[in-house]
């Protein structure tokens, strides 16, 4: 294969990338929300009973101070509320309220719908292969973006 060919199908892989997320901040205009704080939303309608702030960076690769402003608008906004963990007050498990938890489901159960169908539209061989060649191509270029650094 050519260089030229590689670069070509390289930029394709990343603009389809691009294309994927937009899709997904679509949506979260859609429903009034900005693309991060649907993530963030995401995790915690995911992990009903173990959410930190560290859980949502960890899972969306979003920065600490990005998080923590969304947690507040949600909190702010009666979405969410905080429970100190017993074992360590500094730390508190974000859970959806009885309001919340209304709001998230009639988003999120759309997007899990609307994730499963597309992916069912795919053959075993080809979800494997998608599975498979992203996390490789990621791997990939984690190892060249921190060669040079």
């Amino acid at each position: 294969m050519t260089r030229a060919k590689t670069s070509e199908q390289a930029t394709e892989y990343c603009r389809l990338y691009r294309e994927f997320n937009l899709e997904y901040e679509y949506y979260a205009k859609s429903v009034g929300m900005t693309y991060s704080s649907l993530l963030v939303l995401c995790i915690i309608y995911d992990h009903p009973e173990d959410c930190t702030q560290k859980t949502i960076c960890d899972e969306n690769f979003l920065p600490k101070q990005t998080v923590h402003q969304i947690i507040t608008s949600l909190y702010k906004q009666g979405i969410i509320k905080l429970v100190e963990v017993e074992s360590d007050r500094r730390y508190k498990t974000i859970h959806l309220t009885d309001s919340g938890l209304e709001y998230a489901n009639g988003m999120i159960p759309k997007i899990k719908d609307a994730e499963n169908k597309a992916m069912k539209r795919l053959n075993k061989n080809q979800r494997s292969d998608l599975i498979e060649c992203t996390r490789l191509f990621i791997s990939h270029l984690r190892h060249y973006l921190t060669e040079e650094t």
